[in-house]
């Protein structure tokens, strides 16, 4: 009875509850409103815009003769986007056969501002330069890479430090060091095409500038010198002087009327006594006999090699 009591003598009134609801919209407007007034007096503010996944460049990193640097040059690659600069590597070797970089791009939505001053978007133009004992290099063939892609994508791309002023795909170096060897054949940049072989050895200027021999020595070319079969390890061998840091791939085909989808990669050894266990081998500046081996039942066999 107490218990009851106490609760009708505080259990508000009808007319009470009927004057809260009629008030509650009232009020619930009031404060809406006090809101919006809040919102507006609130200064803007660009969202925060989060990172994409990187984009990435990797390839060699080439002097103007055609030769690889390598982590003894201490050379930097620096990469930039409308003068910031974004990324910075050393040239490494090691990263993998036929590299020397590897350099990922921080990339954001490419919505309002970047979230810092170092994220580039897709297509934005790439400049280069490699670092080398203070001074920076422009590449070829105008100091830019290809536009960057897509978040999370990647390019495979040479940097050829140099200049080309007569664009033909040869650093001016490089024609300049061949005109001077040459014994008064040329006298100007001009003079010098990537077809051209002025050494008579069958390959042409462009050929032995991405191999890395001398185009005015018709001994100095790629090519396979000799050729052995081994048949107590069942390998055969391909003799080839290498150029150091450059890197060769051995491919072979059974049928060349297929084309070039016939040939494919071979493993390499050095060792006849191990079976072949790398599809790539660098370089040392040597005579030496890459070994392979065919497939069992295999009765006819072409081999070449490529160099990068």
């Amino acid at each position: 009875m107490l218990m009851a009591a106490y609760l009708n003598r505080h259990r508000p009134s009808s007319h009470f509850i009927a004057a809260m609801k009629t008030h509650i919209p009232s009020l619930s407007a009031c404060l809406f409103a006090c809101l919006l007034a809040s919102l507006s007096l609130w200064p803007a503010v660009a969202p925060a815009l989060l990172p994409h996944p990187s984009f990435v460049f990797f390839g060699q990193v080439l002097d103007p003769y055609g030769w690889p640097l390598t982590q003894s040059d201490k050379a930097d690659i620096i990469l930039r986007v409308g003068g910031r600069e974004c990324a910075r590597v050393h040239c490494n070797e090691r990263i993998g056969p036929g590299l020397g970089y590897f350099i990922e791009v921080p990339l954001d939505d490419g919505r309002l501002k970047t979230y810092a001053a170092y994220a580039a978007r897709s297509g934005d133009t790439v400049q280069v330069t490699v670092l080398i004992n203070g001074q920076e290099y422009p590449i070829m063939p105008n100091g830019s890479l290809p536009r960057i892609g897509r978040a999370g994508g990647a390019i495979f791309h040479n940097l050829n430090l140099g200049t080309d002023n007569d664009s033909d795909g040869l650093p001016d170096e490089w024609e300049w060091w061949l005109i001077l060897n040459s014994w008064g054949v040329f006298s100007a940049i001009e003079e010098v095409g990537p077809e051209d072989d002025p050494d008579g050895d069958g390959v042409n200027n462009w050929h032995e500038f991405v191999a890395g021999t001398d185009p005015s020595w018709s001994a100095d070319r790629p090519v396979i010198e000799a050729v052995q079969y081994l048949p107590d390890s069942g390998h055969f061998g391909i003799a080839l002087f290498s150029v150091p840091g450059k890197t060769y791939k051995v491919w072979a085909s059974a049928d060349l009327t297929g084309g070039m989808a016939s040939w494919q990669p071979q493993p390499i050894t050095l060792d006849p006594a191990k079976p072949p266990d790398r599809l790539y081998w660098t370089g040392t500046g040597y005579f030496t006999w890459l070994l392979v081996k065919p497939s069992p039942g295999t009765t006819n066999w072409h081999i070449r090699f490529t160099v990068q």
